[in-house]
């Protein structure tokens, strides 16, 4: 009959009778029924291939196929197994009115019934099914459930939100998969609440068509703060860059979360959230600041991050490498940070693209960080142009804005050149406190600069005794005559195997220089001093005693040099561990011109050394007025060695 005031039938009422032939009648009186919204026939007992329930299950599919106004169907506590279960999940497909289907404590297994309901109830089949419970079935896990929840809360969504979806979805099938997602109130007609935002968290991640998205447009909708929440879950599992949430009634819980997962997320660039509900400004700002940091190394947001946090950073290190570049906007969005944080010791922004630009923006804070102790500029972009201010701060007389606490400074491999090298000459030579100052790498700054800067901080790091030496050394001060880096005087100075080699080259354009002393040091490069020798013409005298030979061919060339030396008067080489098969080597330097001492005491030679001297002298001129030569091995015949004195004319001391 239709009748207005029957909306509800439950079977599972008190009185009721839920035998087959009952439940077959009321569903051959409702085929035509436009008033009944709800139906219950739980605990009627559906037994899979049972010919009676058979019979009843196939009038229910043709109810539900037909029926446009009933909207809950509960089926709870019916023995259904996976074959009426999957005559239920596939009749529902053609139904558009029903919102809840209940199959409570049933005996359902198969995974193939939760597929078919989420096909009967996608976007071209009944969309309109919200809820389906499956409480207390075998399969009803979450993990089972997942994709089903998913659906269901699309069906919550807009009509023109489940169209978009699917759009771009055949979009992907064709291979052309979407990178924006608009869902924005304007273009969907309608505004979005957080069921909206609930499907994306969802669906977003775990379908391959939409991980090609990169912008989402949720502008003038509503999805307030727990929408807010929800995306900010989301996007850390995405590609997503920028999101709009223009006008969308987000107040400040909504913003903090977005805040929260910044910390963490790097890949998002941009999210607007203008026109919202929020008043915590401080957090908004925050949030701006750290979309900045993603477009910079990570090493910055990781710096960002601990800094809003309030945590200790004694060092800051954002290095580049690994697709990862710092710039001169690293540098501004890093700079007001490193006003407010004096705890910063040391500071690391090496193989990236900074240019003088930011090294000049960073000298005003420098200036005012007491507690840096190292910074590394190391290869960049930086030019005099940044270089020179830096060290000119660094130079300061004492004022009340010095930078005095650095000690290590690295611009190597940059674009700097000599006019810089000359001003940290100018600085080390009167500062003691640096102890590195790194400028190799520079093809602009000469090797006599390079050696210049050593040459001073290794006195300041090892040898301040020395620096002042050092420092006439390098102005060619005429009160300098001897250098003595003797091993007792500068002990570890030539233990870098660069040093010797600089300092000698130091010495070849100095006129006033003329002894030095290398006695007591471990020196493995004798053609570094052989080149020296042959190369002066003011070094007058030589002293390398107590320093053993490395090789015979290294001595046998600093010989040679001594020997054409046209300086040279006076040379010690006792203790150095010669032998008699090196003086066939030694013997002609005895004929140098200037030469007037030569000094091979305490050596390796035998008594033989006096007969080979012998008769070297018989057959050859020489010039030197005393030659010390105390054999260790041997007794020496004290008549012959006087008579070869007298004849040669020398000062023969053994």
């Amino acid at each position: 009959a239709n009748d207005p005031s029957v909306t509800e039938i439950d079977f599972s009422a008190n009185g009721m009778k839920t035998d087959a032939r009952s439940i077959e009648r009321t569903f051959l009186a409702m085929l035509g029924n436009t008033q009944v919204k709800l139906l219950n026939i739980s605990q009627f007992r559906f037994i899979d291939h049972h010919l009676i329930a058979d019979d009843v299950i196939t009038k229910l599919s043709s109810l539900l196929q037909s029926s446009v106004t009933l909207q809950e169907l509960y089926l709870d506590n019916c023995t259904i197994g996976n074959d009426t279960a999957l005559r239920i999940a596939s009749s529902i497909r053609h139904n558009h009115g029903l919102r809840r289907l209940s199959l409570k404590d049933n005996q359902i297994t198969d995974q193939i019934v939760i597929t078919t309901l989420v096909d009967s109830i996608q976007i071209d089949g009944c969309g309109t099914v919200t809820e389906i419970d499956l409480f207390g079935n075998p399969i009803a896990s979450d993990r089972n459930l997942k994709q089903l929840k998913t659906h269901l809360t699309i069906n919550k969504c807009p009509v023109e939100f489940k169209k978009i979806l699917n759009e771009i979805e055949i979009q992907s099938t064709k291979g052309e998969p979407a990178t924006e997602m608009n869902l924005s109130g304007a273009n969907c007609a309608a505004g979005h609440c957080d069921d909206t935002v609930e499907v994306l968290s969802v669906f977003v991640p775990a379908r391959d068509c939409f991980h090609s998205l990169t912008a989402i447009d949720l502008s003038d909708n509503s999805i307030g703060d727990a929408g807010a929440a929800l995306l900010a879950d989301l996007l850390p599992q995405t590609g997503i860059t920028a999101l709009n949430l223009h006008n969308n009634a987000i107040g400040n819980p909504g913003v903090t979360s977005f805040r929260m997962m910044l910390e963490l997320c790097t890949t998002i660039r941009e999210i607007n959230i203008n026109q919202n509900q929020w008043t915590i400004a401080n957090v908004v700002d925050e949030i701006q600041l750290l979309l900045s940091c993603n477009q910079h190394p990570s090493s910055l947001k990781s710096y960002i991050v601990s800094w809003l946090r309030g945590d200790t950073n004694c060092s800051i290190s954002i290095v580049g490498g690994e697709g990862e570049t710092a710039n001169d906007d690293t540098v501004t969005l890093l700079l007001p940070n490193l006003i407010t944080d004096t705890t910063i010791h040391s500071i690391n922004i090496s193989n990236n693209e900074i240019t003088s630009k930011s090294v000049l923006s960073m000298v005003p804070t420098i200036q005012n960080m007491n507690n840096l102790t190292s910074l590394d500029l190391s290869s960049n972009c930086i030019c005099d142009e940044g270089g020179c201010p830096l060290i000119q701060i660094l130079d300061l007389p004492n004022a009340s804005k010095q930078c005095n606490s650095l000690i290590s400074l690295n611009l190597e491999n940059n674009r700097l050149t000599d006019s810089f090298a000359t001003s940290v000459v100018k600085f080390l030579k009167t500062n003691t406190s640096i102890k590195e100052v790194k400028v190799k790498g520079n093809p602009d700054i000469s090797n006599r600069k390079l050696i210049e800067i050593q040459l001073l901080l290794l006195a300041n790091s090892k040898l301040l005794t020395m620096k002042e030496m050092f420092v006439q050394l390098l102005v060619n001060d005429p009160s300098l005559t001897k250098v003595d880096l003797s091993g007792k005087a500068a002990y570890g100075l030539l233990d870098d195997d660069d040093m010797l080699p600089g300092i000698l080259e130091l010495l070849k354009t100095n006129s006033c220089v003329t002894e030095l002393n290398l006695s007591r040091n471990s020196i493995s490069n004798w053609n570094a001093v052989s080149r020296y020798i042959r190369s002066t013409s003011f070094l007058k005298v030589f002293n390398m005693s107590d320093t053993p030979m490395p090789d015979i061919s290294s001595v046998q060339t600093l010989f040679s040099s001594i020997r054409f030396s046209t300086s040279l008067e006076q040379v010690v080489l006792s203790g150095c561990r010669l032998s008699d098969d090196l003086l066939p080597s030694l013997l002609p330097v005895l004929a140098n011109s200037t030469l007037q001492v030569l000094d091979v005491t305490e050596n390796c030679f035998t008594d033989s050394s006096i007969l080979m001297l012998s008769e070297y002298l018989r057959s050859n001129r020489v010039s030197i007025k005393q030659f010390l030569l105390l054999p260790s091995k041997g007794d020496i015949d004290t008549d012959s060695v006087r008579q070869l004195q007298d004849s040669s004319g020398i000062d023969l001391i053994y």
